[in-house]
């Protein structure tokens, strides 16, 4: 079966539910809080809806890929200028979902992501990490053609770091060193590293 063609689409979301009802009992108990109505549609819908997110950021940070057929098909028949999206056109709506995200009712375990298979580059933390980030991100916001990478970086850091648990999968993922010390000091630095970031 060709990629791309419904048949194809409706197969990797079925191997996707299937997956998720392997797990859905064990991701039950990565909440504090007793959650019955967690189910495997649920897990997967929440994880495609984040990967998409991703998906989106990339494509509007990087505008200048005109041979992405996927960021093609999306926008094609579209001036550039009219293209909107309806997370990232309105800061007001990417705040609320960022932070409807962060929510610790909303956060779903680290490997339902998983099936993303996304990549990301391994960081050395240490005491000159956060200025640098900083100066980067100031950049990024005060250039407006310049790619947002780093502001994208921070965004991404902070939604999966929310504790010092968090640093230490991240750790044996090969993700971050750590040389700042404790787990704490790096879940610190994710969590106020996109603060007053538009």
């Amino acid at each position: 079966m060709p990629d791309g063609t419904e048949e194809c689409k409706f197969a990797v979301l079925e191997e996707c539910v299937e997956a998720m009802k392997l797990s859905v009992e064990d991701d039950k108990k990565c909440y504090t809080e007793e959650v019955d109505n967690l189910n495997k549609e649920m897990l997967v819908v929440d994880g495609c809806f984040i990967i998409e997110l991703f998906y989106r950021d990339y494509l509007l940070t990087h505008p200048k890929e005109e041979t992405n057929e996927e960021r093609n098909e999306i926008t094609k028949e579209m001036p550039k200028e009219e293209i909107r999206d309806p997370v990232f056109g309105s800061h007001l709506m990417l705040y609320t979902v960022l932070h409807d995200l962060l929510l610790l009712a909303n956060q779903l375990p680290f490997r339902v992501l998983d099936k993303a298979r996304f990549e990301i580059p391994t960081w050395s933390l240490s005491n000159s990490t956060e200025p640098f980030l900083r100066n980067l991100i100031a950049f990024e916001q005060c250039f407006p053609g310049v790619s947002c990478y780093f502001t994208s970086y921070a965004f991404l850091m902070d939604m999966l770091v929310n504790f010092a648990k968090d640093v230490e999968v991240l750790q044996k993922a090969g993700i971050i060193e750590n040389y700042l010390g404790a787990d704490q000091d790096a879940s610190d630095l994710f969590n106020k590293l996109s603060k007053e970031v538009l």
